[in-house]
């Protein structure tokens, strides 16, 4: 017989798994963020502001993580809505990371905000290029 897995330690595993992805390709340690089940609030937060982009990161987003077996195009829609509702919680901009089963990680990031201040939309991306796209976005913001 199959062994149900529970949805808490999935997430919780999948966070762990971002962490490790996040630093292999980012460069960037993230740490999981403790006081989000009593207090909510995103999932993950920098453990260590020991460069220019954690530093950038940390004061400008909120992490949040979904690993699922098979996400839906409804499952992204109300992801977003929890990942922008507990950015706007922190007065940052979201960042939703996601996984499904035997998939690689990717990254829903706000598009357009640095000419609005408000999203006007989304981009869905590698982790690779969303780390790309966090960095050009850092150099953007340092130019102006």
């Amino acid at each position: 017989m199959k062994k149900k897995i529970n949805s808490k330690q999935k997430g919780d595993s999948g966070e762990r798994d971002f962490i490790n992805e996040f630093k292999l390709i980012c460069n960037v340690e993230l740490k999981r963020n403790r006081d989000q089940t009593a207090e909510g609030g995103h999932d993950l937060l920098i453990a260590r502001r020991s460069s220019n982009i954690a530093r950038f990161i940390d004061d400008r987003y909120a992490i949040e993580v979904k690993r699922r077996g098979k996400i839906k195009p409804n499952d992204m829609i109300r992801f977003w809505e929890q990942a922008r509702k507990q950015a706007d919680e922190a007065q940052r901009y979201p960042l939703l990371a996601y996984r499904e089963d035997y998939r690689q990680w990717r990254m829903l990031v706000p598009i357009m905000w640095h000419f609005t201040q408000t999203i006007d939309g989304t981009a869905d991306m590698s982790l690779l290029g969303a780390c790309k796209w966090i960095e050009f976005e850092m150099r953007q913001l340092q130019d102006d």
